[in-house]
């Protein structure tokens, strides 16, 4: 896990060392070390610095305040339109390529954002289903504006008319969907891969330089 200053705990044998270390530090030392492990934010997990490269890194702003930096070709999964298949609901588009227009799915932290084309189709597939009147009392009038309101609906569709909602809406409402603001160009970081057991498992940037 990486600290803000772009610094990781790491230990050798069991014994942590005192100091915090830079990345290019460890990439730099860690052939001459057995035993090396990484502080994950949760648990030491034995690995190595997979690879660092400086390159260019943009700044990216997103509706809901949160700024992160990935590099140009880094991709974000976006909303379309609904389909029957989930590849026809999300496309992957490239930071360099994202604008105003684009809707990014978010981990879903119990928010209620959702594109607009999917609560609308939501609320059309109800009605084809359903007579209105016969949803439970909180959802009487329709009126679907959450998240939470759409899954107790299409929950009760399912359970009540054997309905069976589409896989790839059940798939995008895994999510919370957030508007794309911004990217600035923050110059060349320090890209980094560390792997555990061959598998790459945290990659990351850290502004500052191979130093």
């Amino acid at each position: 896990m990486i600290d803000g200053r772009g610094k990781v705990r790491i230990r050798t044998k069991g014994l942590e060392l005192p100091e915090l270390r830079t990345v290019a530090e460890v990439w730099r030392g860690q052939s001459r070390v057995q035993g090396l492990e990484f502080w994950t934010g949760r648990d030491w997990a034995p690995g190595e610095v997979a690879s660092t490269n400086a390159i260019p890194v943009a700044e990216v702003a997103f509706s809901d305040g949160v700024v992160t930096a990935a590099t140009p070709s880094h991709p974000f999964l976006c909303w379309k339109e609904v389909g029957e298949a989930v590849e026809d609901c999300f496309e992957w588009v490239a930071l360099q390529d994202l604008n105003r227009s684009h809707v990014v799915a978010a981990h879903d932290d119990g928010g209620q954002r959702m594109p607009l084309g999917l609560l609308s189709w939501i609320d059309a597939w109800i009605r084809e289903r359903v007579d209105v009147g016969s949803l439970p009392s909180q959802l009487g009038f329709m009126d679907l504006r959450t998240k939470d309101d759409c899954l107790v609906a299409l929950e009760w569709v399912e359970r009540e008319k054997g309905q069976k909602v589409p896989g790839a809406v059940q798939e995008a409402l895994k999510y919370d969907f957030v508007g794309f603001r911004s990217k600035r160009p923050i110059g060349g970081v320090l890209v980094y891969d560390i792997k555990s057991g061959g598998q790459v498992v945290y990659d990351g940037v850290v502004v500052g330089t191979m130093g």
